[in-house]
């Protein structure tokens, strides 16, 4: 089996650091290519799939790298590298919708490569973002269904609380929207208990209820977004595409 070629565009001021980094990486099972001079050649023929970066304090060229490659990148998976990084366990995504990881142990950064590379073969591949959607009533489940058949995005479809968290244990998701009056467990139950495994996976909330827009508790669990009951196609897949991007 062919091995998965990875370019990593990498700038650590230390060439030391930098050779560890390398010499550790390519140990790992990919085709690992670094390049440390982006003016060399062509980013066309090296197209980067990761950015290595060592932030500084002193000096700032690596925030102007920083913010041009995620410019032009804007799905790029980007490694702040730092020794002086003090994170639990030497490895820590940061919150938001960007890849954006600190690292501080160079082979903890190795063991942890394959959450990395699932961003890279979901971008080379063209993987269908996955969105969950959660409603006790099957004619509401069918309608979301029939709404996005066209659309790019992966549909899977929940009756219960309890069997949404199922799914969230077993696929991967990029977005769960979710009804809030359902019997046994609450779409606010529900959110709270995606909240505490998933911190940062986005909630959309349907609700009959338009003044469920303003609970403070949506804010507290960092709701992406509300959409009322009846959900309108329209209004349905531009609140996706804000979420998710098209």
């Amino acid at each position: 089996m062919q091995k998965l070629k990875i370019v990593f565009h990498m700038f650590v001021e230390s060439g030391y650091e930098g050779g560890l980094i390398e010499q550790t990486l390519r140990s790992a099972d990919y085709d690992a290519i670094f390049v440390a001079d982006t003016d060399a050649l062509p980013l066309s023929e090296n197209e980067p799939d990761i950015l290595l970066l060592e932030p500084s304090m002193s000096q700032w060229a690596w925030l102007d790298l920083f913010i041009g490659f995620t410019r032009d990148y804007p799905d790029l998976p980007v490694v702040l590298y730092s020794r002086d990084i003090s994170v639990k366990n030497d490895f820590q995504p940061l919150p938001g919708e960007a890849p954006v990881y600190l690292a501080g142990d160079v082979l903890v950064l190795k063991e942890r490569l394959g959450d990395i590379v699932e961003d890279i073969m979901r971008r080379k591949e063209g993987t269908p973002k996955s969105i969950l959607f959660v409603d006790d009533e099957p004619n509401v489940l069918s309608a979301y269904t029939r709404m996005l058949r066209k659309s790019p995005w992966r549909v899977l479809t929940a009756p219960s609380a309890e069997k949404a968290l199922d799914i969230l244990d077993e696929e991967s998701i990029n977005l769960v929207v979710t009804d809030m009056k359902m019997p046994e467990v609450h779409g606010m139950e529900l959110v709270a208990r995606i909240r505490e495994k998933f911190e940062d996976l986005p909630i959309i909330v349907c609700s009959a209820y338009h003044g469920m827009k303003d609970d403070q508790s949506l804010q507290f669990h960092k709701i992406a977004g509300f959409i009322e009951k009846p959900v309108e196609s329209d209004v349905l897949v531009s609140k996706i595409e804000e979420v998710l991007g098209h």
